[in-house]
């Protein structure tokens, strides 16, 4: 089966289209960003219904402060909610409307790395920081906006970061169990815009960011229909080290198609995506690497202590083999097996 519930809005200026939607009473979740580059009176602009506002969303959500906002949706009453800001945002308001149900959500990402625009998925962190995911076709946007003047916003470093997030996606919903001939078109396509087009991005090319923003988007098509594997559950766990969620996958990702190519169907996935970027079947680890470099992406260890990184290893490294994503990684990983990865991702 192969599912997009999503209508997709594009293009500079298509936040004039909210006027479209309809409702009676909607809660708007904003980051402080989107307020500061006047994208939030845009949209209050051009709604055409009354509105309460959460603003000041905090990057990578807590579970802790889902609460607050359900008992925002259930005195407004709404039965629409907009999310205007990056994954996060995003997160916070599919982790709301889960426990709320009773609206239809609305997704205008400022970022172009999450794809949660198109997915059913929110992560959000526990009292422990550690990342876990919340699924339900409920969950799942009504509509996206992708209004490529939003990401033109993003520093250099965010533009990295969300960026090799993308492209985790796009390489591991390509290589996942649950892989189709139709999550393929949307994975290769994006996997090749993002290769091509990071670097220029990063450097703030306009036509190159408004190219991510749409990579972005059918990279979480991919993942809506094939989901992530054994990067994204190590990536989850090792968030408790506080480090974005972005910048784990890039530091992680060719580190785990290393330990994935020990198997036969995730070596030929791998060497698919090599021919689509024009580069040998043996080239793609060390291509993914060289990007990283480009782009300012670090070791692991000049992002987190060594004591640190000892203290945490065992209990992420079991976790990461207990998570659901596991099931569909090419490669059954043990703890210790993980454990090394992390190693390799540390030390080299």
């Amino acid at each position: 089966m192969f599912k997009l519930k999503t209508k997709i809005l594009f293009g500079k200026g298509c936040l004039s289209k909210l006027d479209a939607i309809e409702g009676k009473k909607a809660v708007i979740f904003s980051s402080n960003s989107m307020e500061k580059y006047g994208f939030l009176d845009e949209v209050l602009e051009h709604i055409k219904m009354p509105y309460a506002l959460i603003k000041n969303i905090k990057p990578e959500p807590d579970e802790k402060n889902i609460e607050n906002y359900v008992k925002i949706l259930d005195k407004e009453n709404a039965d629409i909610i907009i999310a205007i800001g990056g994954g996060s945002v995003i997160d916070t308001a599919k982790a709301s409307l889960y426990h709320y149900k009773n609206a239809k959500l609305i997704a205008i990402p400022s970022t172009s790395g999450s794809g949660s625009e198109v997915t059913g998925a929110s992560v959000l962190k526990n009292e422990y920081g550690i990342k876990y995911s919340i699924v339900a076709d409920y969950l799942i946007p009504e509509y996206a906006f992708l209004d490529a003047r939003l990401p033109e916003k993003m520093n250099s470093r965010l533009a990295a970061n969300t960026g090799m997030d993308a492209l985790t996606h796009a390489i591991e919903a390509y290589v996942s169990k649950f892989a189709s001939p139709f999550s393929d078109a949307f994975a290769i396509m994006s996997a090749k815009k993002i290769f091509h087009n990071l670097y220029d991005s990063v450097k703030g090319n306009s036509s190159a960011r408004e190219i991510m923003h749409y990579a972005s988007c059918m990279a979480g098509i991919a993942i809506l229909n094939a989901r992530v594997g054994l990067c994204h559950a190590m990536s989850h766990k090792l968030g408790m080290s506080g480090l974005s969620h972005g910048l784990l996958n890039a530091i992680l990702i060719d580190y785990v198609i290393e330990y994935n190519m020990k198997d036969e169907y995730a070596r030929k996935r791998y060497d698919e995506i090599a021919n689509e970027l024009h580069l040998k079947n043996d080239e793609l680890i060390e291509a993914i690497r060289e990007l990283k470099k480009k782009i300012g992406i670090k070791k692991l260890e000049d992002y987190i202590r060594e004591e640190e990184f000892n203290n945490m290893l065992e209990f992420i490294s079991k976790e990461a083999a207990l998570d659901n994503l596991m099931k569909f990684n090419p490669v059954k990983a043990s703890k210790e097996e993980i454990k090394e990865i992390y190693e390799k991702a540390y030390y080299g």
